[in-house]
């Protein structure tokens, strides 16, 4: 139907080194239902992200699309302008641009999209944040001012925001030896208070979450906190969607079946927790 949503976008931006690369790989390991990796993992100060990466689940997981950018960086890093970023949530930017961060992209150049239809928009952005760096309050002014400048321009699109905490077992020995201690660590809370504030976002849309590294296998409690995460990501996109459609001619979207295969996850979890 002319004017439907056919996937909900989902934007992952973050600092370099945040693990957003690292997200989009987890997803497809979930989507395969083994370790796969769909896009480089950069090395320690540099952001392997240069283009704008569209990632299409085809087998688990199916109904959205993640994107990922080059990170945000603060003055004298090679960073993703928050110009070009305003450009990718409104669907000017097309998939494979390559970013130059002293050269946002403009409405003369090739790879933009002069008149973007609804797919090609976003409709939720995902803050990632390093779980350390949240935990320890070990963040610089100029990202600050980075991060509060990004969030003046996204009021004007009223669009639902989430934030990632990732490396969680990094940042709390005891989720390290053994993940189900999440939301008992008073480290992980203290990172989710941290993150509410920096962002002002609820802690309702606040998902710590552990990324696949080196594994060698799926892990089933690490999907859970994955699962969870693209959940709300996917519902609080859809109600962004319907809520644009209503009033319009537009035909509201149904929600995007990612539920059904996070059920058999969470049934696990809850008995896992309940042990305790």
């Amino acid at each position: 139907m002319k004017g439907e949503v056919e996937n909900v976008r989902l934007l992952l931006i973050g600092p370099i080194k945040a693990g957003k690369s690292s997200f989009l790989n987890s997803a497809a390991c979930i989507d395969k239902g083994r370790i796969a990796m769909v896009t480089a993992v950069g090395g320690e100060g540099e952001s392997m992200s240069k283009k704008l990466k569209v990632y299409r689940p085809q087998g688990k997981l199916k109904n959205f699309r993640l994107l990922d950018t080059m990170g945000i960086a603060t003055a004298g890093e090679a960073g993703i302008s928050v110009k070009d970023l305003i450009y990718v949530i409104k669907g000017n930017v097309h998939p494979d641009y390559k970013f130059n961060p002293a050269s946002p992209i403009t409405d003369t150049d090739k790879s933009f999209f002069k008149t973007p239809s609804k797919n090609d928009q976003t409709h939720c952005v995902v803050f990632m944040l390093d779980a350390r760096v949240a935990g320890e309050g070990n963040i610089s002014t100029a990202m600050k001012a980075k991060v509060a400048s990004l969030q003046d321009e996204l009021k004007a699109f009223d669009i639902p925001r989430v934030v990632l905490l990732t490396k969680i077992d990094v940042l709390c020995e005891k989720v390290a030896a053994d993940i189900c201690n999440v939301y008992k660590s008073a480290k992980v809370l203290k990172a989710v208070t941290f993150a509410e504030n920096l962002f002002h976002v609820p802690k309702m849309n606040i998902f710590p979450v552990q990324n696949y590294k080196d594994e060698m296998d799926i892990d089933t409690s690490k999907n859970i906190l994955l699962l969870l995460a693209l959940r709300q990501m996917v519902n609080i996109a859809t109600e962004f969607i319907n809520e644009h459609a209503a009033g319009s001619d537009d035909q509201q979207n149904e929600l995007p079946n990612v539920a059904s295969s996070i059920l058999p996850f969470l049934t696990l979890l809850v008995c896992k927790l309940k042990s305790f």
